[in-house]
């Protein structure tokens, strides 16, 4: 049986509160599985939240030490054999009647109790069961965390409040009663009895001359005891369906938001909430890095200070760069691409990004410039030999001029001419793979006629994100461009002036800087190209939090061995001849995943395939999540050609990538999701800024209902599309609908006014 011992270090009397990290070693030491929450939150710092936890002390203090305000996790059901009863009595939830209920059938709880930070209750019982899950609303305000869930663990801190013990007991077996009402989902029915009118009575059938009465006082009812706004919805609309006659769901819904708007003069308005749900950022997967490349990041990380994130996107940057003319992957018989990222740090001016990238590519400058000093004599040569072949061609059609002139045929001159096109000297291959803010045409020549392996980068991304007074079209052939090439498609360039050439057999790396500023006008100016064309959705994106401000002086180190041995395993494949055919086209060696890496692969395309139906978890980038597969597998084999060894993709490199690209997805999910606003949302935001700028001209807080269906946007005139925006801004505690009579009045949260005002 487990015990209390994982909370020994707990403070008492005379002793002083433990560290976070103290108490998480000690905690893992005890053998507890633990994982790190955001600092004054709940929410997991890793990408894979619980599923991550463990109990070695290197990896809890490596946690700690990047983060060592985090507060801690602890993983509920049979990992660690316990199940907890959270009891909730925040915003009036009936938790403490509720619990006195249960303690009833099941005796006094004679165990570890922890009180949590808004004076509810963690009551913690031993059990191994497998069948004991999460339950929601078990009993009203009661809770219980089983398998698949975790609870925030004692010494952690919310808004100044810690997680405390209040009750010093080992923890104690959990009651077989109470496993049963668990298994069996006992429904508390105290929110439903004894309302007036009941939600039994409402179900029996509500005659026409009562249904908004009725309806109106169970939806106050429910208000009352705390309901949450969805969850009174639900039972409001279950109950008007079973009115006689059924009520239709619009005029239930405005009884609902009369109960939860009205407020006495005295109510407290409560904060605004988000019109979105706000994705925290996670913790970088910096383990899941090979070591070679975690290593370097870490060293360049410590002496330049810019953000971590951008550190390591710039050394995948340069690794895909350097690799991805040697190697494509195969990820199933008729699943085959290129090994190229397309990376984007979305950031301000001065985090460092161009110091950084100076460092990871230096070894591509250096072999640029030694490949190019051996080219000299080969484009001498290659120089006269045009300037003769000029000149021949000059000569000849000098000739057939003349002739012309004279009224003479010249078909054996012709024929010359066109024997001497088709031997125009080439030029030599040079190796040129950096390119800065290209035109999409001087990309593709270079591509097809210099060098078939570059990397665009840019840290302002101007010509990639149609900076130089792009109209619509040619923001969408840049883009399509691109998109081919990411691909490792064929691109045919048609010109008017010059020989048209295609782009086959050439690979391209794009490694962006972004100010968010640009990337939200490039969205305006563009449309829907960026996410229609897919172009957005093949970056691993990243939108660290500046370091500006802490950056303080110190000396640069006199040696970088991390970093050196980075670049030294990097000249070591540039110094390797990319394959090629005659015509100067890649020819990279084809990698496949290991039976092991493959059905990794399988996994993680499967479960991020999972949570792109509606309300997963990748439902508004749902674009970006269907590449995250692919990329994951060019990445793997990226960290596979590190390695030194070119062969199968082994499953350790492929389970390190999909870390790296799972935590670039909740970047994505970051940053387009404020970005990306579903219908109803868009109708809410619209509809609170005509508001206020009502409002503001007028010098009020309140609006009639029927002015803003009569002179608010066109969209939000017909009644359902208001009804459902005003739904949105009463549940985000936005506004309040007041029902006096037959008029019902919008009114605004004061604190929306007073930011609009400032």
């Amino acid at each position: 049986m487990m015990c209390k011992s994982f909370l020994s270090v707990q403070e008492g009397i005379g002793v002083s509160p433990p560290s976070l990290m103290q108490q998480a070693i000690q905690m893992a030491e005890q053998g507890m599985m633990i994982f790190p929450l955001h600092p004054n939150g709940k929410r997991p710092l890793t990408c894979n939240g619980f599923k991550d936890a463990s109990h070695s002390s290197e990896q809890v203090e490596q946690w700690w030490e990047q983060s060592p305000a985090a507060n801690i996790g602890l993983p509920t059901g049979t990992g660690n054999g316990i199940v907890v009863v959270d009891v909730d009595v925040k915003d009036g939830k009936a938790g403490k009647e509720s619990l006195r209920a249960l303690q009833k059938g099941c005796g006094a709880f004679q165990t570890l109790a922890i009180q949590t930070p808004t004076g509810g209750y963690h009551f913690y019982f031993s059990s191994h069961d497998p069948e004991i899950g999460n339950r929601t609303a078990m009993r009203n305000g009661i809770d219980i965390r089983g398998n698949g869930g975790y609870v925030v663990a004692p010494s952690s801190v919310i808004d100044g409040n810690a997680y405390r013990v209040i009750v010093d007991e080992e923890i104690a077996p959990l009651p077989v009663s109470l496993s049963e009402e668990i298994k069996g989902v006992v429904v508390d029915q105290s929110i439903k009895q004894s309302s007036y009118p009941d939600l039994v009575t409402a179900l029996n059938g509500v005659g026409a001359g009562q249904r908004n009465d009725c309806l109106f006082k169970l939806a106050a009812r429910y208000r009352g005891k705390g309901l949450d706004y969805q969850e009174a919805k639900t039972l409001v609309c279950e109950a008007a369906a079973n009115c006689t006659p059924p009520m239709e769901e619009g005029e239930a819904l405005q009884c609902l938001r009369s109960a939860y708007g009205r407020y006495q003069a005295g109510d407290q308005w409560q904060s605004p909430q988000s019109f979105t749900e706000s994705v925290e950022p996670l913790l970088y997967p910096l383990d899941a890095l090979p070591t070679i490349i975690r290593n370097a990041v870490e060293e360049v990380q410590q002496f330049t200070k810019a953000p971590l994130v951008m550190v390591a996107s710039s050394a995948l940057g340069a690794l895909s760069m350097v690799g991805q003319a040697h190697i494509d992957i195969k990820r199933s018989s008729r699943l085959k691409g290129p090994s190229s990222l397309f990376v984007m740090t979305i950031a301000d001016s001065g985090e460092r990004k161009s110091t950084v990238d100076g460092l990871f590519v230096q070894p591509i400058i250096e072999y640029e410039q030694q490949q190019a000093e051996a080219a000299k004599p080969d484009l001498d040569a290659y120089r006269a030999d045009v300037g003769l072949w000029e000149s021949k061609r000059k000569g000849l059609l000098l000739k057939v001029q003349q002739n012309s002139k004279s009224g003479k045929s010249s078909p054996e001159l012709e024929h010359q001419l066109t024997v001497l096109e088709s031997t125009k000297p080439e030029h030599p291959r040079i190796p040129k793979i950096l390119m800065g803010d290209e035109t999409p045409e001087n990309l593709a020549w270079t591509l097809a006629k210099q060098w078939p392996s570059g990397a665009v980068t840019s840290s302002e991304a101007g010509i990639v994100l149609g900076a130089h007074g792009m109209n619509s079209d040619s923001i969408m052939r840049n883009l399509s461009q691109l998109n081919v090439l990411w691909d490792g498609g064929k691109l045919s360039i048609g010109r008017r002036t010059s020989e048209s050439f295609e782009v086959t057999g050439v690979r391209l790396t794009v490694a962006l800087q972004v100010q968010e500023p640009t990337l939200r006008a490039f969205f305006e100016k563009s449309g829907a190209l960026a996410r229609g064309t897919g172009f957005l959705a093949r970056f691993l994106i990243a939108w660290p939090q500046s370091t500006m401000g802490t950056r303080f002086y110190e000396e640069p180190p006199d040696h970088c061995p991390a970093l050196t041995a980075f670049n030294q395993r990097m000249r070591e494949v540039l110094n390797q001849s990319p394959p090629m055919d005659e015509a100067g086209r890649l020819e990279p060696i084809l990698l496949s995943l290991s039976p092991e890496a493959k059905e990794l692969w399988v996994r993680f395309h499967d479960r991020v395939e999972a949570e792109l139906t509606e309300g997963g978890e990748f439902e508004l980038i749902r674009d970006v999540a269907a590449k995250a597969a692919d990329n994951a597998a060019r990445l793997a084999a990226l960290f596979q050609l590190i390695e030194s060894e070119i062969s199968q993709v082994s499953a350790e490199n492929f389970e390190s990538s999909s870390q790296i690209v799972s935590w670039h997805l909740n970047e994505s999910r970051r940053f387009f999701g404020e970005l990306v606003l579903p219908a109803v949302i868009a109708d809410a935001v619209k509809l609170q800024d005509w508001l206020l700028a009502y409002c503001k001209r007028d010098g009020c807080s309140v609006v009639p209902r029927r002015v803003v269906q009569q002179s608010g946007p066109n969209r939000l005139r017909n009644g359902k599309v208001l009804d459902a925006a005003l739904d949105e801004l009463v549940e985000l505690q936005r506004v309040r609908l007041i029902k006096e009579g037959s008029r019902v009045e919008v009114h605004l949260n004061p604190a929306l006014l007073k930011k609009w005002e400032g």
